[in-house]
């Protein structure tokens, strides 16, 4: 039995979301990957994945296997790295996901500069505005506003952030300005789409009153940054992150609307739950390639 060679198919397998996709890539027949990865079980006599007819699904033990399968691998690419090129050069691969907007404005420039600095280095950037599950889809880091709960996950803050309400002031020429939440009745506001669901409750918060308003969205997209270019070219008002539009706000493209409130999509926490996180698999499991390119982030993200 080759275990490493095993454990990188049953990795691959994982990662690919199947035995055919897991075959193509390692240049192998579905039906010799297939006996390996029964044979795995077999040897340590547990299921790692259930199998349907049109996907895979890792078991209980099969995530544990999977994540400690994740660092051996990570432990033995690092010590490859070592090897050829000393501590002159970072090598192997990077895989990250962020939000599509922060991504193409800050992440893709930083990342594109990394990777000419280190032409060792396969980078990937994957870029969605839902939550990507950095474990099982082989994420080294992930950059998103807010933490959801895992303690899996380590997350390491970079930033304050905070919803902004704010439309360009070709469109408030047209359409007027919204004093009160309750006006946005009145006018046309873009909203996110997460799971096939619009976000179309916004909640606002000053020193004396709470206000929870349900947008009728004249626009919407799973895409925050096809929002923000319609927000700039006049076609409504958008809740973004102030990242998002910094360079937007300052350019005075984007006009910031309601500033006497705190502004966001969920009323629980409503001060901090979009502060801006690199998130990443438990700090043993981290390469120096990902280490690297955290300290970018730091440095970018930390002095503001």
């Amino acid at each position: 039995m080759d275990k490493f060679g095993d454990i990188d198919l049953f990795v691959k397998v994982v990662k690919n979301k199947g035995f055919a996709a897991a075959a193509r890539v390692a240049g192998m027949s579905p039906a010799s990957v297939t006996i390996k990865i029964n044979r795995l079980e077999e040897h340590y006599g547990v299921r790692l994945l259930n199998r349907t007819t049109r996907r895979i699904a890792l078991t209980e033990e099969g995530k544990k296997f999977y994540e400690r399968c994740l660092h051996i691998l990570s432990e033995v690419e690092e010590a490859e790295e070592q090897l050829v090129s000393g501590k002159e050069s970072l090598c192997g691969s990077l895989k990250i996901s962020a939000p599509v907007d922060l991504g193409q404005q800050y992440i893709a420039p930083l990342l594109a500069k990394f990777s000419e600095e280190n032409p060792g280095l396969s980078v990937q950037l994957n870029l969605t505005d839902g939550v990507a599950n950095l474990i099982e889809d082989g994420f080294d880091i992930g950059i998103r506003f807010g933490v959801l709960k895992d303690n899996r996950i380590v997350a390491r803050k970079l930033s304050s952030n905070r919803r902004i309400l704010c439309a360009s002031p070709k469109y408030l020429e047209k359409y007027g300005t919204p004093k009160t939440p309750r006006d946005l009745s009145e006018h046309r506001c873009l909203t996110m789409v997460r799971k096939g669901e619009g976000l179309t409750q916004w909640h606002f918060k000053s020193s004396d009153e709470e206000t929870s308003i349900s947008i009728s969205p004249a626009l919407a997209s799973n895409n925050g940054a096809q929002l923000r270019l319609w927000a700039l070219s006049g076609f409504g008002i958008i809740l973004k992150s102030y990242w998002d539009i910094k360079e937007d706000i300052l350019s005075k493209k984007l006009v910031p609307l309601l500033e006497n409130y705190v502004q966001d999509f969920e009323l629980t926490g409503i001060d901090s739950n979009a502060d801006l996180n690199v998130v990443y698999p438990n700090r043993e499991y981290l390469p120096a390639r990902a280490r690297a390119f955290i300290d970018i982030l730091v440095e970018q993200f930390g002095h503001h």
